[in-house]
């Protein structure tokens, strides 16, 4: 959650479930799913590995301003610039490949492998890359 959102990371469904509201009522439909074109839709890599695709996404989290999603089975961290407000809005950029349709598990230093968490504290960004079996800080984007 931030301010004004709720965020559920749906890892079976391949979707992320943004809520426009912290005030919920039991039942309540979320507004956004991200990975998806619809909400009665759970395809992994919807319509192809792209910038709007989500394969086992294992983590959300919002510094209010940008969303930043650990998509695990695509072995990167999806970054989107600012709160998505409609189904399968593509990413802005991504952490862990070379660009936004590529998908290789790897050691490297800019490389992913099954990443699990993503939040940020302060002024920095830490990924826990779980098949590497370490955790990746660096400043804030």
């Amino acid at each position: 959650t931030d301010s004004s959102h709720l965020y559920v990371a749906d890892i079976f469904n391949n979707r992320v479930l943004i809520w426009n509201t912290l005030s919920l009522s039991n039942g309540q439909a979320a507004d956004v799913a991200l990975g998806q074109t619809l909400f009665t839709t759970s395809t992994l890599n919807n319509g192809g590995l792209s910038a709007s695709s989500l394969y086992a996404p294992f983590s959300v989290f919002s510094d209010g301003t940008r969303l930043f999603v650990a998509d695990e089975n695509n072995n990167r961290v999806l970054i989107w610039n600012s709160i998505p407000t409609a189904n399968k809005t593509a990413a802005d950029s991504v952490f862990g490949q070379q660009n936004l349709t590529s998908n290789i598990a790897a050691i490297g230093a800019e490389n992913l492998y099954n990443p699990e968490q993503v939040f940020i504290t302060g002024n920095l960004f830490f990924i826990v890359d779980g098949r590497n079996s370490r955790v990746i800080v660096m400043p804030k984007p």
